[in-house]
């Protein structure tokens, strides 16, 4: 089976967090669940899209390598990023996301 971390998202979720996110998952090849979206500003969300946008191009482009944000890394294509919109209450959290980043999810 394939292990599958969730990452909860809060208000700490920055861009720190959504680069060192992208970065792990082009890198080990691994499957993220990321739970919450609706607690991130757009912002946030924004930037996390813009980020999966250039990882997605690279997968489909077949390139073992790429630069992201300064260093070099190895592409393993086998990763993959599910979100959720779950808080109790929240009346229709999708619209909170950016179409650019539901689009992708």
């Amino acid at each position: 089976g394939m292990f599958l971390p969730c990452v909860r998202c809060t208000s700490a979720f920055d861009l720190r967090a959504t680069s060192l996110l992208c970065c792990a998952l082009a890198e080990s090849g691994a499957w993220v669940c990321v739970e919450g979206l609706e607690r991130v500003g757009q912002r946030i969300l924004g930037s996390l899209a813009e980020r999966l946008q250039m990882i997605f191009r690279v997968r489909r482009s077949e390139i073992d390598a790429f630069e992201y944000e300064g260093q070099m890394l190895k592409m393993r294509a086998t990763w993959a990023m599910f979100g959720t919109t779950c808080t109790a209450g929240a009346v229709q959290p999708m619209e909170m996301i950016p179409q650019s980043l539901g689009m992708l999810l």
